[in-house]
């Protein structure tokens, strides 16, 4: 038996080939001259790989066979294939499938590939259920009034409202020049009978005379002094609504009777009292609530002709949002001389809501 070692290093394409070609030749050759392991129909080789590129090549006797890591090449001319095959034997049948060998391990994620065009739109889908209605929120605080609106178009005229007090009866005044004479009147009627007097002494009598023309009617007396004046009737200042508003931060904010603005200066909004008297029992009422912890006081003022304004004791206030929150009244009382000059005055703490407002005032000349 020979072994023969080689290497395949530099060996490439059609240069392998040709080298595998002579190197078969010069083994037949050596295999013949030496009559080691030759049959007649063929060489048999064992060829083993050793490393890249390297490896050895065996020649074996007939009848012997590779080892498990080599493999086995036989050459042969033409006309000895049949005894070849003979000697070999035919290939045999095609073995079953065998079985898959186990699943790889799953190799790396690829890159992502673009983003396709996107398709077209799904046909809506069905409305869904409704849901269970939530609890009611707690009621906010009540907002700050709004600007006022565009005057809108006017109402018809509604019904006549009741007739006020009558106000209270003013001085007399002057006598005018005496007009002249009227046409003389009618007849009046004939007055009482008088008491008949002492019966005088009986007289001569004379003759009869004839009856005198009848005289003029005299001169009308002069009118009597005027007799004393009656007590007057008791009357009520009025004032408030249309633009009387009370709001936060407005300080110290005057009105006056019988009108419906205000004023921040006193003199300008008070009014003037002709006569004497005294006022009392002020009663204000508001279009809704101060609010929780705010308040609104209302106050009578008093401005004598010869000397600063006062505050009288005549005032009440207005707080929170309880029962009589919209409403207040003042028993107490001021007397005025005539020539002095009344309003009221009205002070807020805290931060009130903005209301309109009405008072009243009795006056007793």
């Amino acid at each position: 038996m020979t072994t023969r070692s080689f290497s395949f290093q530099a060996l490439r394409g059609g240069r392998l080939a040709a080298m595998a070609g002579i190197l078969l030749g010069v083994l037949c050759m050596v295999a013949a001259s030496s009559q080691a392991a030759s049959t007649a129909t063929g060489v048999s080789l064992c060829v083993k790989k050793v490393e890249p590129r390297k490896g050895t090549i065996r020649l074996i006797g007939a009848g012997r066979t590779c080892k498990s890591s080599e493999r086995g090449v036989v050459f042969a001319s033409v006309a000895s294939v049949e005894a070849l095959q003979s000697s070999i034997g035919q290939p045999g049948q095609k073995g079953p499938v065998g079985e898959p060998g186990p699943v790889g391990e799953q190799g790396p994620i690829g890159l992502q590939g673009p983003i396709g065009d996107e398709g077209p739109e799904g046909d809506e889908g069905p409305v869904g259920l409704q849901g269970p209605i939530g609890e009611e929120g707690p009621e906010g605080e009540e907002g700050s009034m709004g600007p006022q609106g565009p005057e809108g178009d006017k109402g018809p005229t509604g019904d006549k409202g009741p007739t006020g007090d009558k106000g209270p009866e003013g001085d007399k005044g002057p006598e005018g020049d005496k007009g002249p004479t009227g046409d003389e009147g009618p007849e009046g009627e004939e007055g009482p009978k008088g008491k008949q007097g002492d019966k005088g002494p009986d007289g001569d009598k004379g003759p009869e005379g004839k009856q005198g023309p009848e005289g003029k009617e005299g001169p009308q007396g002069k009118e009597g002094p005027q007799g004393p004046s009656g007590a007057a009737a008791k009357g009520e200042i009025r004032g408030g609504g249309g633009d009387s508003t009370v709001e936060d931060g407005m300080g110290s904010r005057f009105f006056g009777p019988s009108i419906d603005l205000f004023s921040s200066t006193e003199t300008t909004i008070q009014e003037v009292l002709p006569s004497g008297g005294t006022v009392s029992n002020l009663r204000v009422y508001l279009t809704g609530a101060p609010g929780p912890g705010n308040k609104y006081t209302f106050t009578v003022r008093r401005d004598p002709a010869s000397s600063a304004a006062v505050s009288t004791e005549v005032s009440c206030s207005m707080n929170g949002n309880g029962v009589g929150s919209t409403s207040c009244e003042s028993n107490a009382s001021q007397k005025f001389d005539a020539g002095d000059a009344i309003s009221v005055l009205a002070t807020e703490s805290g931060s009130p809501t903005t209301r309109t407002f009405f008072f009243r005032l009795d006056y007793q000349p």
